[in-house]
C-alpha cells in the first residue's frame, strides 16, 4: 500500500517520471531523509555506454514498470523481458503461446535509458503507441457517421452475422480495439476496475488524471472554445470510464439475444476473475444498479457519438463500418440478421408466404391429377 501511496503522491507533485518516482520511494525507505546520492546516480551508467542505464537502475524502471501496469491497467507486461528492456505482451487468452496483433501498440519493447527514465510517464508510454484515449471532437464526425446504432453493434450480431470473434483483454488501452484481417474484437475483461473509478464522487480527480494531465504537445493546438474544454476534461476523466461500462451494456446487456449468446460463449468458459462482468454482460441493465449510481446514460437504439461516447465512438464507429457492409450470403445468415427489422419481416414475410404459395400450387395441381385419373 505504501508503494501506491508514494506512487500517488508524486504524480499529484507533477514529478512522474520513473526516475523521480524511484528516488521518491528510495527517500520513503530511509525514512524522508535525502539519499546520500543524487537522483541521476539512481542511474548509474557504465563508462562505454553513455546512455545505457546500469543493471541495477534498468532492473528498478522494469519492477517499477511492471508495477504500474498493475495499478493503470493500460498495459500488459512480458514476464520475462530481455535485460535493460520494457516490454509489452499482448497474450491470447485461449493459447497462452500466442501473441495478439494490435495497432495501437506500435511498439512493444523500448530500451531502458537515462533519457527515457526521466520522462513523464505519459510521454514514456507514448514510446510504445497509443495507449490513451482523448475525446472526440464534434468536427471530427462526418455525417455518413452521425449515429452508433445498438442493432449494429450487439454481440448477436457481430458473431452471427460478421463472424467477429471476441477476446478478452487485461489492458484498458486496447478496449474496442477491433482487427479487420482477423476479425477479432478486444474487450477490457475488468469492469470493476472501472466502476471503482466511476462512482461520483466530490472531486472528479483520479490517478489518471494526474498522470495524463494536459501538458504542452498533448493536444493539437485548435484555437477553439470547445478544444479548450475537451483539454479540461482530460483524458481518462469518470466520464471515460462509465463509458467502457456503458460500452460493454451496449454490446452485451442490452439485447437479449446478445445475453444469451455471452451467456452461453462466455459464462461457463471463460477465466471469470470479475462476477460485475457477468452481471453486466448477462443480465437486463435494469437487474444491475450499478448503472444508476454511476448517472450512465439510459438505454437507446441509437447513440450520438459526440454525447454519449465521445472517448470511444472512434472505435465503435470503425465497428459499426465493417458490419454495415457485411452482405448476408447464405440462408443461415439471413435468419440471424435482425439489423434492420423492416428488411428483415419483409424477407422472411415474401419467403413464407412464397413457400405457402408454392405447397399450395402444388397440392392443387396433384388433387387435380388424381380427379381426372378418377374421372377416367
Amino acid at each position: 500500500m505504501w508503494l501506491m501511496l508514494i506512487i500517488a503522491s508524486s504524480f499529484r507533485r507533477g514529478n512522474s517520471s520513473m526516475a523521480e518516482i524511484l528516488d521518491a520511494l528510495r527517500k520513503s525507505r530511509e525514512g524522508d531523509r535525502e539519499p546520500d546520492e543524487p537522483v541521476s546516480h539512481l542511474l548509474v551508467l557504465p563508462a562505454e555506454d553513455e546512455n545505457a542505464v546500469a543493471s541495477e537502475g534498468s532492473r528498478a524502471c522494469q519492477a517499477l514498470f511492471v508495477l504500474m501496469s498493475w495499478i493503470l491497467m493500460l498495459y500488459t507486461t512480458a514476464q520475462h523481458p530481455p535485460p535493460g528492456h520494457l516490454c509489452l505482451r499482448l497474450r491470447d487468452p485461449n493459447d497462452e503461446q500466442k501473441t495478439l496483433r494490435s495497432y495501437c501498440w506500435s511498439q512493444l519493447s523500448c530500451l531502458v535509458s537515462r533519457d527515457l527514465a526521466g520522462l513523464r510517464f505519459e510521454h514514456l508510454l507514448s514510446h510504445f503507441g497509443q495507449l490513451k484515449f482523448q475525446p472526440l471532437p464534434s468536427r471530427l464526425v462526418t455525417p455518413d457517421h452521425t449515429v452508433v446504432s445498438a442493432s449494429n453493434v450487439n454481440f448477436f450480431i457481430l458473431s452471427k452475422v460478421a463472424r467477429i470473434r471476441v477476446v478478452w483483454v487485461d489492458a484498458l488501452s486496447l478496449h474496442l480495439e477491433f482487427d479487420r484481417r482477423t476479425s477479432t474484437l478486444k474487450l477490457f475483461r475488468f469492469p470493476s476496475f472501472c466502476a471503482m473509478l466511476s462512482i461520483p464522487r466530490a472531486s472528479k480527480t483520479t490517478i489518471f488524471n494526474y498522470l495524463f494531465q494536459s501538458a504542452g504537445g498533448d493536444f493539437e493546438s485548435v484555437n477553439t472554445q470547445a478544444h479548450t474544454d475537451l483539454q479540461q476534461m482530460g483524458p481518462y476523466s469518470q466520464d471515460f470510464f462509465v463509458e467502457v461500462l456503458c460500452s460493454l451494456r451496449l454490446i452485451f446487456g442490452q439485447n437479449a439475444r446478445s445475453r444469451g449468446l455471452y451467456n452461453k460463449s462466455f459464462l461457463q468458459t471463460k477465466r471469470s476473475e470479475d462476477p460485475l462482468l457477468d452481471q453486466i454482460c448477462g443480465s437486463p441493465s435494469h437487474q444491475c444498479a450499478l448503472f444508476d449510481q454511476i448517472d450512465a446514460f439510459p438505454e437507446k437504439s441509437t447513440y450520438s457519438p459526440q454525447y454519449d461516447f465521445p472517448y470511444l465512438a472512434p472505435r465503435l464507429l470503425e465497428i459499426q463500418d465493417f458490419v454495415v457492409a457485411q452482405n448476408p450470403g447464405d440462408l443461415r445468415t439471413l435468419w440471424y440478421d435482425v439489423r434492420d427489422l423492416n428488411r428483415y419481416w419483409t424477407f422472411w414475410a415474401v419467403f413464407v408466404f412464397g413457400v405457402a404459395s408454392i405447397v399450395l400450387n402444388i397440392v392443387q395441381t396433384t388433387l387435380t391429377g388424381l380427379q381426372l385419373l378418377c374421372i377416367g
